[in-house]
């Protein structure tokens, strides 16, 4: 260690460590649990040694982990190099070192091993012991763990590459930009009667905060997911009355940010969102047009959007989704035709969407007004062929329904036969003549009672492969589908307006 950083860590030492740059955490076996350590702590002191190498790698794992802001943590051990048990301590160390580099974690026979070798004591021999660890007989046992769990890790990166890329469909498939999801959480807000959100600064790398408006008290029990974590001495009604931490739109990057990520699954956005889903136009403040200033057009465009919604057995939900359908327009309301080229009604859907999330202006109340008269007639042009549009929908989305159930079923039923072949393992085992020689009555007992229920449960698998399967796929069985009305969308061009 430098004189620099020795300098630092003795400033630490006698300063408190949660105000320290150096972020120290002296580390014993009574850590706290639950203590967000490794947000606050980037170096770590062995003050007395587990000598159990796994306690070992979890202690050093309570900082080296995810979300670790440090791009590097440092773990310290006090080694007096004369003494033999620092002489065990350093080749410990190194060897766990070198297995975490291979292996990623300590496996059960290497630890297993490094017990063994530690359990007689410290000696001279102790570390020569340690060190050879992995070159004896039992080698071939510690490399097939490594291959084994080499595997595993394989096994995750490639379910990591998946995930990957299930998100970036979702992406393209939900389009839910950050700035997109604030146009909406600000637009619930506002017909909550609530006010704007107010800038709050930025998170620490860079990301926008924003401040939550007053609401009323039907939004207590929202907030709360909003609040920082309640004192344990502190009464609820206090805590309460702690205003909510600020939020933004971003994944956060730090657990010590003080800050709240708001998503499709917040509570906050949920409850803004079912305004939309299941209120919609009834209570007759949102309007089923709107106009909009279209900059660098020439054609006064209309979009008609529907949703489409596939119900299943006993009303359940099972597809949602957005029908639009695109046209161009006159200025008459009669003279409206959908777009038959697929390209030119892509575009714009798309611009009417880009329109929508910028906050694109709105055009005169001249032209607000010719379009409030003539929006009824022109969505009830567009309407035939929205339904048309939606019933070429409904043949896809049965399709990728039944290509769900399908999947599921399979893998359904490849699982209760690896339970059946399970059973009929355990089942012969537990025959097997001579292996159970029981001559206690209740040892006995138990084992006539473990066949019988292996027996039980056998003879139920017969007719649960057949039922489970179709239970499944009857559950993605479309009984029903609904058309329903959203909105339209007019875009005027900016030299019109």
């Amino acid at each position: 260690m430098g004189d620099d950083r020795r300098e630092e860590v003795q400033r630490a030492f006698n300063s408190d460590p949660r105000e320290h740059p150096a972020r120290i955490l002296v580390a014993t076996d009574a850590a706290r649990e639950g203590v967000n350590l490794q947000a606050h702590c980037a170096d770590l002191f062995h003050v007395d040694i587990p000598w159990n190498p796994s306690r070992l790698e979890q202690r050093n794992g309570r900082i080296d982990r995810t979300l670790q802001p440090e791009e590097e943590v440092r773990c310290h051990y006090f080694v007096v190099p004369a003494r033999v048990e620092d002489q065990v301590l350093s080749t410990v160390v190194r060897k766990v070192g070198v297995i975490e580099r291979q292996l990623g974690s300590l496996g059960a026979v290497v630890l297993a091993q490094l017990d063994a070798a530690l359990a007689g004591g410290i000696t001279q021999k102790t570390a020569a012991a340690v060190d050879k660890l992995g070159e004896d007989d039992r080698a071939a046992a510690v490399e097939r763990e490594l291959e084994a769990q080499r595997r595993d890790l394989e096994a995750v990166r490639a379910e990591v590459e998946r995930a990957g890329r299930r998100l970036e469909a979702s992406r393209k498939t939900l389009e839910v930009a950050p700035e997109s999801l604030r146009g909406v959480v600000e637009i619930g807000l506002s017909l909550a009667g609530a006010g704007p959100l107010e800038p709050a600064g930025t998170t620490s790398d860079g990301r926008p905060t924003f401040t939550l408006p007053k609401l009323d008290p039907s939004w207590a029990a929202t907030l709360d997911t909003l609040r920082p974590p309640r004192g344990r001495d502190e009464a609820f009604y206090a805590w309460r009355e702690r205003p909510p931490k600020p939020v933004t739109f971003h994944p956060l990057t730090r657990l010590s940010e003080d800050a709240e990520q708001l998503h499709l699954a917040h509570p906050v956005v949920k409850r803004v969102l079912d305004r939309f889903l299941a209120q919609g136009f009834g209570a007759h403040d949102l309007s089923r047009f709107t106009a909009l200033v279209a900059p660098d057009e020439s054609v006064t465009r209309v979009v008609a959007f529907a949703r489409l919604t596939l119900f299943g057995a006993g009303a359940a939900r099972l597809h949602d989704q957005i029908v639009p359908l695109a046209g161009a327009w006159s200025g008459e309301a009669s003279a409206v035709a959908p777009y038959k080229d697929r390209v030119t009604a892509a575009g714009a859907v798309a611009l009417a969407e880009r329109l929508l999330a910028a906050g694109a202006p709105a055009p005169n109340e001249t032209h607000q007004a010719r379009v409030r008269a003539h929006a009824p007639t022109l969505f009830a042009a567009l309407w035939p062929q929205l339904e048309a549009e939606a019933d070429a929908l409904i043949a896809d989305a049965k399709r990728g329904l039944s290509e769900r159930a399908r999947k599921e079923s399979q893998e359904l039923r490849a699982l209760l036969e690896h339970q059946r072949e399970a059973i009929g393992a355990a089942d012969a085992r537990l025959r097997q003549p001579g292996l159970f020689d029981l001559k206690d009555k209740d040892q006995r007992r138990q084992l006539d009672l473990d066949l019988k229920h292996l027996a039980h449960r056998r003879e139920a698998l017969a007719s649960e492969l057949v039922s489970e399967p179709a239970a499944i796929e009857a559950l993605y069985d479309v009984r029903m589908h609904r058309l329903t009305p959203i909105g339209l969308v007019v875009m005027i061009p900016e030299a019109l307006t």
